[in-house]
């Protein structure tokens, strides 16, 4: 008897410059595992730039972050958690940096801290 063909299409090379497949990242960690393990910050990337936070939200500071976001400034909060460093790095990095993007990373910062969500 003959043995069977492989019939599967082969796939083609990856082309130049593709990025190779990463099969083991790192799994991130619960705000709970976080908070087990005593973790005093948390990093995350938004638009391609590493930004890092304090990961208990119990421990944002009252007046500078708090008292923003009670008043629904989110702005405000968002400017106060991240310091004067990373907003450089951010207006730095990120093309057409405007207002409405402090609300998207403030929801990222309240998806990895365990906060919840930001509202509107």
């Amino acid at each position: 008897m003959s043995q069977p063909q492989n019939r599967r299409r082969r796939r083609p090379a990856r082309p130049a410059g593709a990025p190779a497949p990463q099969d083991f990242h790192e799994a991130r960690k619960s705000p709970a595992q976080r908070e087990a393990e005593g973790a005093e910050t948390v990093s995350f990337v938004w638009r391609g730039v590493e930004l890092t936070v304090i990961a208990d939200p119990q421990k944002w500071h009252p007046v500078t972050v708090w008292a923003p976001l009670s008043q629904n400034n989110v702005i405000g909060g968002t400017v106060a958690l991240l310091g004067s460093v990373q907003l450089a790095r951010l207006a730095a990095n990120v093309e057409d940096f405007e207002a409405a993007h402090y609300y998207e990373i403030f929801n990222e910062i309240s998806r990895v801290t365990g906060f919840g969500r930001a509202g509107n």
